[in-house]
């Protein structure tokens, strides 16, 4: 037989701080007793039951019923405070003080003890039910804080017991009726005269959960009680030697588990996050660090700026909630007490002070997340599933077996590739070679973007007409690299909208993004950072922490006849389609007719043909191709993907640049007009004001067309009226020394105002 436990004395009034009684202690009594029948007053009252206000948490004040627990060996001792709130009456009652676990009993300590029989319910509310009848005298009540399924057995004075007969009603489901047979067994062995199970008349699988109020409730009397504890099921010590056995086996388990154990400390908070991070570097649970954050894979239909598709992994922050959980399941949590080690979940304050500190260097950095096998700098490939340590890359498959790449391609395995990459493209109208050059780039680009640092460029899609196919190129990129179609987004035209956008896709590791059917002139500072840098920088939304991340993505963007941004125009790289369909949406001759379909059936060979590609080239030495230059790409992007599709004769991705500069850029256009029209003004570039210009026009209006319809492009003013010369002069001081077509315009500042002379870019006219 266990001994029983020794309480401390003065354990128990300090339980009652933060709690006061009510003095409507009738009224709430009553109340109660409504809200929980067929629970009476004298029930509650017989059970310990008093009216209690607690601070709530940011509730304000709350009232409840509360009811001490403890051991009728040592009265007076209160372990633990079982609080049944008034406010609320469909929560549970819950442990609020002490511990979680400790005897509640009806009547006074020494009615209890001289009791021949013992009747053990479930729930607290049970006992209510039961200490609600009419029970003959010498049956005692008795419950547990925790109930049978969920309670700790070790930490309860079993002895009370000893030479009783027990009778245990078990609650209608699986759990309830587990719990009952290891208490019975703890009984047992404890030292009581007999000890039986009654079964409640309701089927486990059908009434999942009823217990002995629902029977009480549902109209059962004091005889159907008595009734069920006569019949009850004698709990024999072949089942106590089986059900403890259970026990052992369980006590095992627990001596078997190699988590660290975490003793909490307030005193010395800071060595017990240490300890909840180690544990978790450790445990490798899934939990990163990224850009000073916390972050995890998720895998929902829900996802930031709706970028991702429904079933698409991204990665996101851990919630507090998730954190908890992880440092739970990495390490055992607990308090050392006077009986010994009580284990608990991790406490608020150490899950918050985690996600609060500035840096994780125990954690594994979570760089980027790939749906596909991709390309190292040295010609790697990771192909295997899951977190690749050396890269902080994780490689998402989704089941599928992706086909092995040679080491050293073969000029075979080269020329398959190359058809069929170009099979992909057969009905797709390219105006010529460059522009289906520019595509098999933008096929090439994600599967290499861990093969270079810094950026890559945007990959505009254009056509001549809608339903050309702009979004089907996109889509078939997307489905090769991730076996989806391409998420659809918009552009926002403000710039604080843009960054924020920009924020959730560097946050969530978007690896593809489509801003499909762009509407107006494509570009804005916001979006030139994030496709000119390597990391991206922002504050949090609703928070003072700065995320600074990697920055991977690949922007397409779709539209008819776009218009360019200048600064934007030199960070793309534009493939064109151009149908001599009046109707596209009405062409029948496709060597594919459901080209989607045959991309998803044939993805395996695709990916593999991809990198057969880019390997051959690295491979090879890298041999440059060509020596053109691409500004911010000519580090990272230009040498293994624009080298890599001209050394395999596909053309050049970036000579539709200026093509699609000189065409597209309107401003860029307009201001070279601009310039031919002020050298028309001003031929012996003596100079004029931007006042003087404007007064010429309008007193000379068959003359200097070429002038005033620049103007007009540049600054759009109301109708015919010009606009004003200092909107003018702003719009060209922004443009001042730039060089278009050959010449640049400049000024001097007199008296008068600013006097602009064009000049021509290799020396002055």
């Amino acid at each position: 037989m266990n001994s029983p436990p020794t309480w401390e004395v003065d354990r128990g009034p300090t339980l009652w701080e933060g709690l006061w009684r009510s003095a409507i202690q009738r009224k709430g009594i009553e109340a109660y007793s409504k809200i929980k029948p067929p629970c009476t007053e004298e029930g509650i009252r017989a059970m310990g039951g008093v009216v209690v206000g607690r601070r709530g948490n940011n509730r304000g004040s709350q009232r409840g019923v509360a009811f001490e627990a403890g051991s009728p060996r040592y009265p007076g001792i209160v372990t633990g405070i079982l609080y049944c709130p008034l406010d609320r009456p469909g929560e549970k009652p819950r442990s609020i003080q002490g511990g979680t676990d400790g005897w509640l009993h009806a009547g006074t300590a020494e009615e209890f003890l001289a009791a021949e029989k013992i009747v053990k319910t479930e729930g607290p509310n049970d006992a209510l039910a039961l200490a609600s009848l009419d029970l003959p005298q010498g049956i005692g009540i008795l419950n547990n804080i925790c109930g049978c399924s969920s309670s700790n057995p070790d930490t309860l004075d079993f002895s009370i017991v000893k030479g009783k007969d027990v009778i245990i009603f078990a609650d209608a489901d699986q759990p309830g009726q587990e719990g009952a047979r290891r208490f019975a067994a703890r009984f047992l062995e404890a030292g009581a005269k007999s000890v039986a199970i009654a079964r409640l008349p309701f089927d486990v699988a059908k009434d999942r959960g009823k217990d002995i109020r629902d029977y009480t409730r549902g109209g059962a009397t004091i005889d159907d009680i008595m009734r069920l504890i006569e019949e009850a099921e004698p709990f024999a010590e072949g089942d106590a030697a089986k059900a403890l056995s259970e026990r052992a086996r369980s006590r095992k388990k627990q001596s078997d588990d190699d988590r660290p154990t975490i003793e909490i400390d307030v005193s010395n908070q800071e060595t017990v996050v240490d300890e909840a991070l180690a544990a978790l570097a450790a445990a490798e649970c899934g939990i990163y660090e990224r850009g000073g954050m916390l972050t995890y894979l998720v895998r929902s239909g829900k996802a930031p700026a709706a970028l991702q598709g429904a079933d698409a992994p991204r990665i996101a922050r851990v919630p507090l909630a998730r954190l908890s959980e992880a440092m739970s399941a990495s390490a055992r949590w607990g308090k050392d007490k006077e009986d010994g080690f009580a284990y608990c979940l991790p406490p608020p304050w150490a899950v918050k002070a985690v996600d609060a500190r500035p840096a994780y260097p125990m954690l594994p950095t979570l760089e980027a997340i790939s749906e596909c096998p991709v390309l190292l700098s040295d010609g790697r490939i990771i192909d295997r599933p899951g977190f690749d340590r050396e890269t902080g890359i994780y490689l998402h498959l989704d089941g599928w077996e992706p086909l092995p790449v040679p080491e050293v391609p073969a000029q075979a395995d080269i020329d398959a590739a190359t058809e069929l990459v170009l099979e992909l493209v057969v009905d797709f109208p390219f105006p010529n070679a460059s522009h289906r050059a520019a595509w098999v780039a933008a096929l090439l680009t994600p599967f290499a973007r861990h093969a270079f640092q810094g950026p890559s460029p945007i990959f505009l899609i254009d056509a001549n007409a809608p339903a050309s196919g702009k979004s089907l190129l996109a889509d078939i990129i997307s489905i090769v690299y991730s076996g989806r179609d391409m998420p659809r987004t918009t552009l926002p035209a403000d710039g604080d909208e843009t960054r924020k956008k920009i924020t959730a896709i560097a946050m969530g590791g978007e690896q593809l993004v489509l801003f499909d059917n762009l509407s107006g002139a494509l570009g804005n500072p916001e979006l030139d950072a994030a496709v000119t840098g390597a990391t991206w920088s922002d504050r949090l939304l609703g928070e003072s922490r700065i995320m600074k991340v990697p920055f991977r993505t690949v922007f397409l963007v779709t539209g008819n006849n776009v218009l360019l941004a200048a600064d934007t125009a030199r960070l793309l790289v534009c493939c064109r389609l151009e149908s001599a369909e009046e109707r596209p949406e009405e062409r029948t001759n496709f060597r594919h007719a459901d080209l989607k379909q045959w991309v998803r059936r044939h993805r395996p060979e695709l990916v593999r043909a991809v990198l057969v590609l880019l390997r051959s080239y690295l491979r090879s030495g890298s041999p440059r191709a060509f020596e053109a230059a691409f500004g911010s790409f000519d580090d990272g992007w230009s040498p293994v993907v624009r080298q890599s599709v001209v050394w395999h004769g596909f053309g050049d991705p970036c000579a539709t640049r200026l093509e699609v500069a000189g065409t597209a850029d309107r401003d860029a256009i307009a201001f070279g007009h601009f310039l031919e029209g002020w050298l028309q003004i001003d031929p012996h570039q003596q100079g004029l004001t931007m006042s003087e210009a404007i007064r010429l026009l309008a007193e000379n209006p068959r003359d200097y067309d070429v002038l005033r319809n620049a103007i007009h492009e540049l600054v759009p003013g109301r109708g015919s009226e010009y606009p004003s010369p200092r909107s003018v002069s702003m719009k060209v001081h922004h443009k001042r020394k730039a060089v278009v077509n050959g010449r640049y315009i400049d000024g001097r500042e007199t008296n008068r105002g600013t006097k602009w002379v064009v000049y021509d870019a290799a020396g002055k006219a």
